[in-house]
């Protein structure tokens, strides 16, 4: 768990199968200073008020996603202020929902203090991936560079892997440009946070493959196909 929730003090946070305190510990880390965490949980039971009123749906924040936020929050401080409403846009989808959620999405973010209030909707994404703000997740960023047994790709940092079958590091034939750098700065961020799984969504023909392909190269580690099917089981998946 984060060391973000020791118990200090604690906020109430409920879902839809059971109330659940989430523990917050002052920090002295310049995220954390200005309450962001405490915005960040004053959305969540907003969100969740206004799911069971029956006025948004899908913008439900569950433990285990908070718990992604404050890592991802506390990996990056200097910059979690302007991220943070980035991260819950994309872990919501917002830019998937019908017009009418994405506007009561973002009066929620706004009331909460996530969104400056001259915002009026999440942005949506535009056609290089990005959401057009000014946010270090959609700002320019350098190509990767891999020096000295790390991989770097803007603010992240990443040590390199010792593969086992060096024979599955992919090597695609891959074009640096900055829409897909920024999303593999992004990958790259997630990972570091100590996730194991990401899941990249986009339309038929647009890179996913190639990106993901891309950053395992650069991080020297395998990458496996598993065929997905309707008897595929968690246990067959996770070796369990």
């Amino acid at each position: 768990m984060s060391k973000l929730f020791p118990a200090l003090a604690s906020a109430v946070v409920p879902n839809a199968e059971s109330i659940a305190e989430v523990s917050v510990e002052g920090s002295s880390s310049p995220a954390f200073s200005t309450g962001l965490l405490d915005r960040l949980l004053d959305f969540a039971t907003a969100a969740e008020e206004a799911s069971e009123a029956g006025t948004v749906s899908g913008a439900r924040l569950s433990m285990r996603q908070l718990k992604r936020l404050g890592n991802r929050l506390e990996a990056f401080p200097a910059t979690a202020s302007m991220d943070l409403p980035h991260l819950v846009n994309d872990m919501l989808m917002v830019p998937f929902m019908p017009d009418q959620e994405r506007h009561a999405v973002s009066s929620l973010m706004q009331n909460a203090g996530l969104l400056p209030s001259k915002s009026t909707t999440p942005p949506a994404n535009t056609e290089d991936g990005t959401d057009g703000t000014d946010s270090p997740l959609a700002s320019e960023i350098s190509s990767p560079i891999v020096e000295s047994g790390m991989l770097t790709i803007g603010d992240a940092v990443a040590p390199l892997r010792t593969p086992e079958r060096p024979e599955l590091v992919p090597s695609p034939l891959f074009y640096d440009n900055p829409a897909h750098t920024k999303l593999m700065a992004d990958m790259l961020s997630t990972y570091m946070t100590g996730e194991k799984a990401m899941l990249v969504i986009g339309n038929q023909g647009v890179g996913k493959n190639k990106l993901v392909d891309r950053l395992l190269e650069l991080l020297s580690a395998e990458r496996e196909y598993v065929q997905l099917h309707r008897d595929t089981t968690l246990q067959s998946l996770t070796g369990g």
